[in-house]
């Protein structure tokens, strides 16, 4: 395990509790760590956690993110997220670790983000006006809490219906990429079995294995309607967290450890 500790550290102020959150490159870009705090926050009401053991990279360069029982016996959770802000164009997210293996309640995220009342004020329109008109994230989501998929592709406006495909696929190995592109006009996301970042039509797609009209068909999704975010500073986020609506003390469903690990991020303007 490569420390974080030792290398760049950012003193900012964290909500009431001030706190070191820790700068870092991985995979051609800065980076900075969401920091440990004693209070519960969003999402899924969790305490986050930077140490060591939480957000690591190891000696092959992979990113480690982990759900761990702190001291205390209270379960936290990690976030990363990119220093500088990218623009229109695909992003892909290579992983190497099963997410159809974890805790159904735990929650990958492979996101880009701004908040709605910065996109609001950016270009000049409201929060909770009921339009969708302040689009802020695009997401691929991995989980086994909202119903019987475990693949999400959603774009976010947070006064409107979020548009949303989701897909499930049992897993044959650690090994799958995770893209989507991300134009003024659309948004297309897509994902495959093993690290196929920048080829630009991979084999081996994830294939829907239920039961259902897009049984046998790519997890493929395109979405052109009004909720696509327009290209401000929103950043690249991964987190790993506990979906749980018994508060205030989330935990995994299986009660153990998690761990995502995460083998590369790319991204390719639109221009290349």
């Amino acid at each position: 395990m490569k420390s974080l500790i030792g290398l760049c550290l950012l003193s900012i102020a964290f909500q009431t509790n001030f706190s070191m959150a820790k700068e870092f490159e991985w995979s051609g870009y800065k980076w900075r760590t969401r920091p440990t705090s004693n209070r519960t926050m969003g999402p899924g009401s969790n305490l986050w956690s930077d140490a060591d053991e939480n957000i690591f990279i190891d000696e092959k360069g992979d990113l480690h993110l982990k759900i761990t029982q702190n001291a205390e016996g209270k379960w936290v959770c990690a976030e990363v997220a990119m220093v500088e802000s990218l623009t229109y164009g695909t992003y892909e997210f290579e992983l190497s670790s099963r997410y159809d293996k974890l805790a159904k309640n735990t929650v990958v995220g492979l996101f880009t983000y701004i908040s709605p009342d910065s996109v609001a004020k950016q270009i000049g329109r409201n929060v909770g006006d009921e339009k969708p008109d302040t689009p802020h994230e695009i997401d691929i989501e991995m989980t086994g809490s909202w119903g019987d998929a475990n693949l999400f592709f959603t774009t976010h406006d947070p006064d409107v219906q979020s548009p949303s495909q989701n897909f499930y696929e049992p897993l044959t190995g650690d090994h799958t990429t995770h893209r989507f592109t991300w134009r003024p006009e659309e948004i297309v996301w897509s994902s495959y079995h093993g690290h196929v970042a920048g080829q630009a039509d991979p084999p081996n797609p994830i294939i829907e294995q239920r039961s259902n009209d897009n049984h046998g068909k790519p997890a493929v999704a395109r979405y052109v309607g009004p909720v696509i975010p327009q290209d401000l500073n929103e950043r690249v986020l991964v987190n790993f967290w506990i979906f749980n609506e018994k508060l205030p003390d989330p935990a995994p469903s299986d009660g153990k450890e998690q761990e995502l690990v995460v083998h590369s991020f790319h991204f390719t303007p639109l221009s290349e």
